[in-house]
C-alpha cells in the first residue's frame, strides 16, 4: 500500500485499487471503476473472478454502475435479492456499454450475476 497524501490510498497486488476522499465522502476504484461512493456499493463478491456483484445502498433513486472489465460481451445482467432468508430473483437488467442502470431500492441486499456465472445458482 502506498499513501499519496492524508486522503488517498493506492493498494493492491497490481496498485490497482484507490480508496479516496472526495468532498467528505470515500470513494473505491479498481482500475478506475467506481465501486463505491460512500454508502453507495458495487464490489465484486470474488475480486479475482468479478463474475458476481454485491450492491447496497443507503438511499432509493436511480444510479448508473460500470461493470468490471470481465463481463464485457455481456447483454443481460441477473439481479437478485439477498436476505436472510436466501435470495430471491428481481429482474434482469440489460447492459449497455457495459453499464447498467436501475432504480435501487433503499437499504436493499442485491446480488448481480453475470449469465457465464448462473451455475451458481444450482449450487
Amino acid at each position: 500500500m502506498q499513501w499519496e497524501n492524508n486522503e488517498k490510498a493506492i493498494l493492491g497486488e497490481k496498485m490497482n485499487i484507490v480508496s479516496e476522499m472526495k468532498n467528505g465522502v470515500n470513494q473505491i476504484t479498481v482500475d478506475g471503476r467506481l465501486i463505491a461512493d460512500g454508502n453507495k456499493i458495487f464490489i465484486p463478491w470474488n475480486p479475482q473472478t468479478a463474475e458476481k456483484i454485491y450492491r447496497w445502498n443507503q438511499d432509493s433513486g436511480e444510479t448508473t454502475w460500470q461493470l468490471a472489465e470481465s463481463w464485457k460481451g455481456e447483454n443481460t445482467v441477473k439481479v437478485f435479492r439477498l436476505s436472510d432468508k436466501g435470495r430471491t430473483a428481481l429482474q434482469e437488467l440489460k447492459v449497455k456499454d457495459n453499464q447498467v442502470t436501475f432504480r435501487q431500492m433503499q437499504k436493499l441486499h442485491m446480488l448481480f450475476i453475470k449469465e457465464a456465472a448462473m451455475q451458481w445458482l444450482l449450487i
